[in-house]
């Protein structure tokens, strides 16, 4: 009894670390501009020395066809125009998917160290979700972020929709090679680059390949 007290009592900590997607752009001012509050130091990226944006393209795989409730979406790139295909980006390789907005604190908190595990040559692909949020807070807040990696916008909800994401941010998933998408829930934030590396060993075991 004793154990299970402790892992509920852990889970609900977990629990309150995320933002309801009831809440709006707007309800937290320093989050939905972008801006920094003087306690924060600045990120230290290729972006923030300059480099090229993160590009929504990828690789894609010339023989595997799109499969999984991604294949037919096709959405809008927060740092480009291009429209990306989800289904052509994802297949043939393993895809960590990343749902945040910019009014989420707890957002800011850990998309710098998705941005650190992306630039690891052994990480999977790196994709952020934006949702339920206005599209220049948006890319005015990973901007700010000078994130390495790039995101897409769904604007019409349909990736949420697909994917059946419960109204809390930030959410994790990961599409395997083959199109399924698997939940991350262990942990429900990610608070090391440690924390995702583990996250994604844990499910190799049913992933064919990067």
């Amino acid at each position: 009894m004793a154990l299970i007290a402790i892992a509920a009592a852990l889970l609900l900590i977990a629990i309150s670390t995320a933002h309801s997607l009831t809440e709006k752009p707007g309800d937290h001012d320093t989050a939905s501009t972008g801006t920094r509050t003087g306690t924060e130091a600045p990120l230290q990226t290729s972006l923030a020395r300059g480099e090229p944006k993160p590009q929504c393209g990828g690789t894609k795989s010339a023989s595997a066809r799109p499969a999984g409730p991604l294949a037919d979406l096709s959405e809008p790139c927060l740092s480009t125009p291009d429209v990306i295909n989800l289904g052509q980006l994802t297949v043939g390789r393993t895809t960590l998917l990343n749902f945040w907005a910019s009014w989420c604190g707890t957002c800011r908190e850990e998309m710098p160290i998705l941005s650190r595990y992306a630039q690891r040559p052994e990480a999977v692909q790196v994709l952020g979700i934006n949702v339920r949020d206005v599209e220049s807070y948006a890319r005015t807040f990973a901007t700010d972020l000078a994130l390495a990696y790039p995101s897409i916008i769904d604007a019409d909800g349909a990736v949420a929709r697909a994917l059946q994401i419960p109204p809390l941010l930030p959410l994790s998933f990961l599409v395997r090679p083959d199109g399924s998408v698997q939940r991350i829930v262990d942990p429900l934030v990610f608070r090391s680059v440690q924390d995702i590396e583990d996250a994604v060993a844990r499910a190799q075991p049913s992933l064919p390949g990067k």
